[in-house]
């Protein structure tokens, strides 16, 4: 295990909580990061949670898509829920509310990558009070929804674009791991499933939410690359109202590879809407 305090939570999830060195750093509210579909461990994630724990408590999530019958009961407020999004994610919002209820964490700030976007959009709408500032990377549901297959062919897009990144950086092996280790464990583990969770992905539209979000005082950022094969930055920038965001900034790279190289962008966009909050 990459962590010291690594956890595993059920079948859904499996956690870390990463403390700041210095004592003084942790009063600080935490910070949550929570990944994308493709990530198989969090040891994918090793670097952007330590340079961020360097500076706040932080807890990073990866939500593991375990197969599990039990079943899921919802309050009658939260039934509604069924209307916009899918089982397998609101069952993968309340594990992770779950998480966040184990550590007695009452209010925390947020990195959403990817898929992590759906799945925090909903947690939130359930606890709002929860959430304060979320800073979405690459985030799933922004765009229009379109066909499985289109997704998929972006997808596949996608994975050649990296295979032939990591081929031309010669670190062939070590890049590739990030980019394919992942999607190829779940096709391999439960190929119908992992279809099933990918269209769930591709027809969620989380900009209501947001919306409904907003007004309850979350302030959002967004964090774009530009040379996204699955949420294109021209398509995220034509749907999505710039109102609804307290920034957004445009770096390079692809989807696959993109937070691990943006931690300190990350950090300056927490803190710049812990600023504007005051």
């Amino acid at each position: 295990m990459i962590f010291e305090n690594k956890k595993f939570y059920g079948e859904d999830t499996e956690y870390a909580v990463l403390c700041p060195k210095k004592e003084k750093k942790k009063g600080r509210i935490p910070v949550l990061v929570i990944s994308g579909w493709g990530a198989h461990s969090l040891e994918q994630y090793k670097k952007p949670l330590i340079a961020l724990s360097e500076a706040r408590i932080t807890i990073g999530v990866n939500t593991i898509s375990g197969v599990s019958h039990e079943m899921m009961i919802l309050t009658e407020e939260h039934r509604s829920l069924w209307d916009h999004f899918s089982y397998i994610h609101i069952r993968k919002a309340i594990a992770l509310l779950d998480v966040l209820k184990k550590n007695k964490i009452k209010i925390i700030d947020a990195v959403a990558y990817s898929e992590g976007a759906i799945i925090i959009a909903i947690a939130a709408s359930m606890e709002p009070s929860k959430f304060r500032n979320i800073v979405f990377v690459n985030p799933a549901g922004i765009t229009d929804p379109r066909s499985s297959l289109s997704f998929f062919s972006c997808y596949l897009r996608e994975l050649f674009l990296g295979i032939k990144e990591a081929f031309l950086q010669r670190a062939f092996w070590k890049k590739l791991d990030r980019v394919c280790e992942g999607p190829v464990r779940r096709f391999l583990l439960s190929p119908l499933r992992s279809l099933s969770e990918m269209a769930n992905i591709a027809k969620t539209d989380i900009r209501q939410t947001l919306l409904f979000l907003k007004g309850k005082k979350i302030r959002f950022s967004l964090l774009l690359a530009k040379n996204d094969q699955l949420f294109p930055i021209k398509e995220a920038r034509i749907s999505v109202s710039e109102h609804l965001f307290v920034e957004i900034k445009e770096n390079e790279g692809r989807h696959s590879n993109f937070i691990f190289g943006e931690t300190e962008t990350l950090l300056e966009m927490l803190s710049f809407l812990e600023k504007e909050r005051r």
